[in-house]
């Protein structure tokens, strides 16, 4: 439903406790109230909560003006008067660019003159129209429950008074700060940069009431996904050790296009959906990634997906080209959801994968070979399941190892066990049994495959980031947590931190050197960078608590050494 306010038409929402969510800090809340307020104006954002802290990332076609949206963000913060957010950080970012152009940071506890040097206060004073502010930022009438409350004329004359008065008030605290002349400077250089600029895009017309039309934003909820924030130095690539034979890039799990982009596909294109993480997924010899879902059109499940916690994933079989053009070389299709839609569903997948030009492997009985720099790797595939090379039958996996190893020098493992959820992020030396299924002892499996000849373990299914160890000169990785959600993957909490490991081996298969890039699913489960090194924090906490004695360092970057 639609009521006016002051000339502007404001959207009610359907969800009469949205704006209690927001007032306790609900970061999907605050999202859809910013979305509201800042859709006219041709911005789109994406929030994420760290603590008391709030990032909300304004995204335009043009560079997004500083001034308005910090105005719009603080004023509706104040507004909404949550106790559980003291500060926000607010980045500016061109819509084809990946770096965002501004940031700035906003105490909540502070006006918001506080924050702005004198220069900005005059600029701010002198282009900011009070009353399209004042009438734009009113989440409270717009999620409320009840009906939006009409401003009466003389009230809003007041409240323009009020802001005149402070304004004329920064203006005087400016021209004494600064002097006449710096300050008829600023204005004469102001008036020049507006004098070039299209009238669209300066200050006024952003917070207007009618915003053109070619600014607003064709699709919001998935355009906003890819966000790819600035500064965090885990991204820097680690130096080449001169003993480093090849390099190997691994992901954890991936069910693209299963519900959010599915239905978008059509409106904007699926790369969104891997476009904050790709320059990060490239640069290694082989990329590896579990793809938890099917690539088919066949429509029958044998699953009873009316039951809880059953689901049944069916991607596209389109999406096996964005999975290429990513930059995957290897799939796993070892995995619990490998079945979903029966033999024809795990055949057209296989067949898919290979029509775009990529390598699967988890059939049972299956060693995939790749050539590599003169060097032969192996590959093969292990689940809980005995449909594939089972975690649970060790002499079967001693054989296929042993096989390997007859041909190839390196032999890479993947595996798909281990209990699930949040509660799963600790690696235990013991069988782990989930909803009544016997999902392995993933520390057994794994030293036993090493034991056996194998090089590296790449573990995935537990949805959760697990810790890593180096036994016997290999490296160990328990699971490498959720990589593409896109929807259909929960995100709660720790579930939201991802990653992409990349190794560095010598010819011999052993372990030489390595780094964790963070990733941080949103709420959509689409994965962006993470500077705020969540990942890396988790995988360097849980590994010493899960293997102390491991020789290897994992420092703050990410960075992973041996001692």
């Amino acid at each position: 439903m639609r009521k006016t306010l002051g000339g502007v038409r404001k959207t009610t929402v359907g969800r009469p406790d949205l704006l209690a969510l927001a007032k306790q800090g609900d970061e999907s809340a605050i999202a859809t109230l910013i979305n509201i307020a800042s859709q006219k104006h041709g911005l789109t954002a994406t929030v994420s909560r760290n603590g008391s802290c709030l990032h909300v990332v304004l995204v335009s076609a043009q560079v997004p003006e500083q001034y308005p949206c910090i105005r719009l963000i603080y004023d509706g913060m104040q507004r909404l008067g949550s106790p559980y957010i003291d500060c926000v950080r607010v980045y500016g970012r061109q819509s084809d660019r990946y770096w965002h152009n501004w940031t700035i940071k906003l105490n909540l506890r502070e006006p918001l003159s506080s924050h702005l040097s004198p220069t900005e206060t005059l600029i701010a004073a002198t282009t900011a129209s009070p009353e399209s502010i004042q009438i734009e930022m009113q989440p409270s009438a717009v999620t409320s429950d009840r009906k939006p409350k009409v401003i009466q004329t003389k009230y809003r004359k007041k409240q323009q008074q009020k802001q005149l008065l402070r304004l004329l008030g920064c203006i005087g605290w400016v021209l004494i700060a600064t002097g006449g002349y710096l300050v008829g400077a600023q204005l004469n250089s102001q008036e020049a940069r507006n004098s070039k600029k299209p009238s669209r895009n300066t200050p006024s017309s952003l917070v207007a009431k009618k915003p053109p039309a070619s600014k607003k934003p064709k699709v919001k909820e998935l355009r906003k996904s890819a966000e790819s924030l600035e500064g965090f130095s885990a991204l820097e690539p680690i130096s080449r050790n001169p003993d480093t034979a090849i390099t190997i890039k691994a992901v954890g799990d991936m069910v693209p296009g299963t519900k959010l982009s599915r239905k978008r596909t059509q409106n904007i294109g699926n790369d969104i959906i891997f476009k904050g993480v790709k320059p990060y997924l490239q640069g290694a010899d082989i990329l590896f990634g579990n793809f938890e879902s099917t690539l088919t059109n066949y429509t029958k499940s044998p699953k009873d997906t009316k039951r809880e916690r059953v689901h049944a994933f069916r991607t596209p079989p389109e999406y096996a080209k964005l999975l290429k053009d990513t930059g995957f070389d290897v799939l796993s299709v070892a995995n619990n959801h490998s079945l979903d839609y029966s033999l024809v569903g795990f055949a057209d997948t296989i067949k898919n994968i290979e029509k775009a030009g990529m390598k699967y492997v988890g059939k049972k009985n299956q060693i995939l070979y790749l050539n590599v720099k003169n060097i032969t790797v192996a590959f093969i595939g292990f689940s809980h399941s005995d449909f594939h090379n089972s975690i649970n039958d060790l002499p079967a996996a001693k054989a296929l190892v042993e096989e390997a190893k007859k041909t190839a020098e390196i032999v890479v493992i993947s595996v798909h066990g281990g209990a699930e959820g949040i509660d799963a992020a600790r690696v235990k030396n013991k069988q782990e049994i989930f909803y009544g299924e016997n999902r392995g002892n993933m520390v057994l499996f794994a030293r036993s495959m090493v034991d056996y000849g194998a090089d590296l373990i790449l573990g995935h299914g537990p949805h959760v980031v697990r810790s890593v160890e180096v036994y016997k000169g290999k490296l160990i990785a328990y699971s490498l947590g959720n990589f593409v959600g896109d929807g259909a993957l929960s995100t709660k909490g720790v579930l939201s931190n991802s990653l992409i490991l990349n190794v560095q081996l010598s010819k011999e298969g052993n372990f030489v050197a390595g780094n964790i890039i963070p990733v941080y699913l949103n709420s959509q489960g689409i994965p962006q960078p993470d500077n705020k090194l969540r990942s890396v924090e988790m995988l360097r906490s849980l590994t010493k608590k899960d293997f102390p004695n491991t020789p290897i360092t994992i420092n703050e970057k990410g960075e992973i050494s041996k001692e």
